[in-house]
C-alpha cells in the first residue's frame, strides 16, 4: 500500500470512528480543568500533586486511546468489541510501558537540549544579553519590538543561530521517534518496563528502513501543523473561526496519530522484506537476554 493510500485510509478510519475524537475531547476538557486549577492553587504542594495527577491522567488516556486507534485499523475487530472495554483494556495493558516511554522521551529530549546548548554556545555565543537588556527597558510591546529592531548584527546572528539550531534539533528528534509509541504497543515479547527501551532501537530502525515514506509523512504532518498555526494566528480575534480551527485541530491530532499507527502497521506486516521490520527478530532476541 502506497503512502497516499495509507493517508486516505487513515482519514477514513478517523471519520468512521467518532469515538477516537470523542475520547480526545473528553481528555482535553478534563486535563484543561485540572491544569487551570493547579495554576491557581494556593499551595505549591497542591500544585505539584495536581501536575503529577495530570501526568498520570495523560499516560492513562494515551494508553487506552492508542489501543483504540490500533484496533480501529482492523474494522472486523472493532465491530466485535465495546469501545469502552477496548479503552480500559489498553489502560491496563499499556500504562506501564507508555508511562516509562514518555519518561524516556523526556530524558532523551533534555539530553538533546543540553547537547544543543553546548554546540550553540560554541558556535553562536551566549544569549544572556537579552535578559540583561530587557531588564533595563519598559516591558511594553512597542519598547520590546524597538529593542529587537535596533540590535546589532552580532546579537541578531546569535539569536537566529540559537533559534534555527533549536528548530532543526526538535525536528530531527521528532522524526527519529515518530513511530516510538506504535513500536511500544507492537512489542508483545518483552516485559513491561523493557518494552520502551527495546522500542528505541526498533523505532529508529523502522524510520531508516522506511526512510522515504516516513519522511513524506513527517513533512505532511509538519506542513499541516504550520498551516493550522498560521490560520490560528491570523484569525485569533475571530471567535467563530477560532472555535472552528479548534475542531479542525482535534481532527488533525486524531488523523496524525492514526496515520502514524496505520503506516507502522502496514509496513510492519508487509510481505516485502525490505519494508518490514520483522527482519529484526534477532535483535529483539538479543534484547530479551539483556
Amino acid at each position: 500500500m502506497t503512502v497516499a493510500n495509507i493517508i486516505k485510509k487513515s482519514f477514513k478510519n478517523v471519520i468512521e470512528n467518532p469515538s477516537i475524537t470523542l475520547f480526545l475531547v473528553l481528555f482535553l476538557i478534563l486535563s484543561n480543568f485540572l491544569m487551570s486549577y493547579s495554576l491557581m492553587a494556593s499551595s505549591k504542594y497542591i500544585s505539584a500533586i495536581l501536575f503529577i495527577c495530570i501526568f498520570m491522567l495523560s499516560c492513562a488516556f494515551l494508553s487506552g486511546w492508542f489501543q483504540i486507534i490500533k484496533e480501529s485499523l482492523n474494522k472486523e475487530k472493532t465491530d466485535k468489541k465495546n469501545i469502552w472495554s477496548t479503552f480500559f483494556e489498553g489502560v491496563g495493558k499499556n500504562i506501564a510501558p507508555i508511562s516509562f516511554g514518555i519518561i524516556i522521551l523526556i530524558i532523551l529530549a533534555n539530553i538533546m537540549l543540553m547537547l544543543l546548548r553546548f554546540i550553540a554556545l560554541k558556535a553562536f555565543g551566549t544569549l544572556d544579553f537579552i535578559a540583561q537588556d530587557l531588564s533595563t527597558i519598559s516591558q511594553d510591546t512597542e519598547a520590546i519590538a524597538k529593542y529587537f529592531q535596533t540590535l546589532s548584527t552580532d546579537k541578531l546572528y546569535a539569536i537566529y543561530g540559537w533559534a534555527i539550531s533549536g528548530i532543526i534539533a526538535m525536528e530531527i528528534f521528532s522524526f527519529i521517534f515518530l513511530f516510538y509509541m506504535p513500536t511500544i504497543l507492537n512489542n508483545e515479547k518483552n516485559k513491561l518496563f523493557l518494552k520502551p527501551i527495546i522500542a528505541i532501537k526498533d523505532a529508529i530502525i523502522f524510520v531508516f528502513k522506511n526512510f522515504i515514506g516516513s519522511f513524506a509523512i513527517f513533512i505532511l504532518i509538519t506542513t499541516l501543523y504550520l498551516a493550522l498555526a498560521l490560520m490560528n494566528t491570523i484569525f485569533a480575534k475571530n471567535m467563530v473561526i477560532s472555535v472552528l480551527i479548534l475542531f479542525i485541530y482535534i481532527y488533525f491530532v486524531s488523523f496524525v496519530i492514526m496515520l502514524i499507527f496505520n503506516y507502522y502497521e502496514q509496513k510492519n506486516n508487509s510481505s516485502n522484506g525490505s519494508d518490514s521490520i520483522g527482519e529484526n527478530t534477532s535483535l529483539d532476541n538479543i534484547g530479551e537476554k539483556i
